[in-house]
């Protein structure tokens, strides 16, 4: 008797552990994003027959339909929040479901805050962005906030860390724009808010597209139709980003929110992008070209068109980076694809072959203000450039690093290499060269003769500083 009760038991603790783990067949997507993801046309009949492996979850309670926050429900609208409508992402799930197999089951968060700005949806809106206050925005604004905390950001990964648990995060959608009509920087917002996204959620870029969907068209009456045009820029700062577009979809006549039909009309656009996105993913094998993250730039990182024009010349053991304008309008050099933290060292060394001139300036970009906010400094006489992040600390976001990159005016700059580092750069010497009238001495404490040309290579101390002698 006891045996079979320890079999049982045992089969218990296994059949618990299983049903711990994700089940990869269940795909779940974050939406963001304000009044059209949201949902702003009022459910139809046709709207209401929802499959059940479409699924959602709340991210917020519910009174009608009774629904608890953090819990799963079949995906019938609204899917945002209570009083919301129908959004894009009910009809992008109906078409994931519609043309994969049965195996999969889709589910979708939707964290939205109709007439947000882009800053209130990043992680730390109060300190990038100081001057978008959320005390100086109206009562039912604050009242659509206040239902997620105030951090809308906060709440999708809430969720979303929750939803790892029992399936596996596929992707972004993102419709967002009309408060942010016509701004530029709005691409290097969004990026911020996804690597954010990423990092938090461990995340792979190459696996989890985003996308992001345009506003009313100016052919129907759209009035932010011109911001289309920013986000169509958005794939160059997000590379696995997809543009889905609102031709012909219908808007209810106040040229910023969609009909039902015009929700189901780009939702179903949404879930064919997706598709391809999945089939892609399944075809590639080979793993992902990553970028070192452990401090060390390598040549491999380097790309001829990062934010900007520019050109790289690459040899079997150095490469080059030339650009034309002034870094406003045109620099090369490294993008990551994750923003990188500096903030962890206290040098930035690039050991160039030949001193720069006066002409050339080092850029480094903040990954949230990659265009219109960076550190630049020049590099005149500079071998190597040895950059101090101590003391520019305060002039970028050192933990949000998007580029390292430089201005030449049409020159060349080469390198063996680059890298960050907390030792004194200085201290390392890359040729033997006499230091002077100070003693050296070798790691036993004696003293060396004074010439420091000829000993022999290795490590001496010298100024209170190691030296290595090449």
């Amino acid at each position: 008797m006891k045996r079979i009760t320890l079999l049982s038991l045992l089969l218990a603790m296994s059949s618990i552990a299983l049903q711990a783990q994700p089940d990869k067949n269940f795909y779940i997507f974050l939406c963001f994003g304000q009044s059209n993801m949201e949902g702003n046309a009022t459910p139809e009949t046709v709207d209401k027959t929802v499959d059940k492996r479409f699924k959602m979850m709340a991210a917020v309670n519910f009174s009608s339909p009774s629904r608890t926050m953090y819990n799963w429900y079949t995906a019938t609208p609204p899917l945002c929040r209570q009083g919301t409508g129908l959004t894009p992402a009910d009809y992008f799930g109906r078409e994931l479901v519609e043309n994969l197999p049965d195996s999969i089951t889709i589910g979708v968060i939707n964290v939205a805050v109709g007439g947000t700005e882009i800053e209130l949806l990043d992680k730390n809106y109060g300190v990038n962005y100081p001057n978008t206050k959320l005390s100086t925005k109206e009562q039912w604004f604050k009242d659509y906030m206040k239902q997620y905390g105030d951090q809308p950001y906060q709440r999708l990964l809430d969720c979303a860390l929750r939803a790892q648990k029992k399936g596996v995060i596929k992707g972004f959608l993102l419709h967002q724009g009309e408060t942010n009509n016509g701004q530029s920087d709005w691409i290097y917002k969004v990026k911020h808010i996804y690597e954010d996204l990423l990092v938090d959620l461990n995340l792979d870029a190459e696996n989890t597209p985003l996308l992001a969907g345009e506003t009313v068209s100016k052919a129907e009456g759209g009035a932010c139709w011109s911001h289309n045009a920013v986000i169509a820029k958005l794939p160059t700062v997000i590379p696995n980003s997809y543009v889905i577009s609102s031709k012909d979809c219908p808007q209810k006549g106040d040229g910023l929110h969609f009909t039902a039909e015009g929700y189901r009309m780009i939702g179903r656009r949404y879930g064919q992008k997706m598709l391809e996105c999945l089939k892609k993913e399944e075809k590639e094998v080979t793993l992902p070209k990553e970028i070192d993250y452990d401090g060390t730039l390598l040549t491999d990182a380097l790309e001829a068109d990062i934010l900007f024009h520019g050109k790289v010349t690459v040899t079997s053991t150095k490469y080059g980076i030339s650009s034309s304008a002034d870094y406003t309008n045109s620099c090369s050099g490294w993008r990551f694809k994750r923003a990188q933290d500096f903030s962890n060292y206290n040098y930035l060394v690039l050991d160039n072959t030949s001193k720069a001139n006066s002409d050339i300036q080092l850029c480094l970009f903040d990954a949230c203000n990659a265009k219109s906010k960076c550190y630049k400094v020049s590099i005149r006489g500079m071998k190597p450039i040895i950059i101090d992040l101590k003391e520019i600390a305060g002039k970028v976001d050192l933990k949000h690093i998007g580029v390292v990159g430089f201005c030449t005016k049409g020159q060349i700059i080469m390198f063996n290499k680059a890298y960050l580092s907390n030792e004194d750069p200085t201290s390392v010497l890359s040729v033997r060269e006499n230091q002077g009238e100070s003693p050296w001495y070798d790691l036993a404490g004696r003293m060396m003769e004074k010439n420091a040309k000829t000993y022999p290579a290795g490590i001496y101390i010298h100024n209170n500083k190691k030296v290595l002698v090449k």
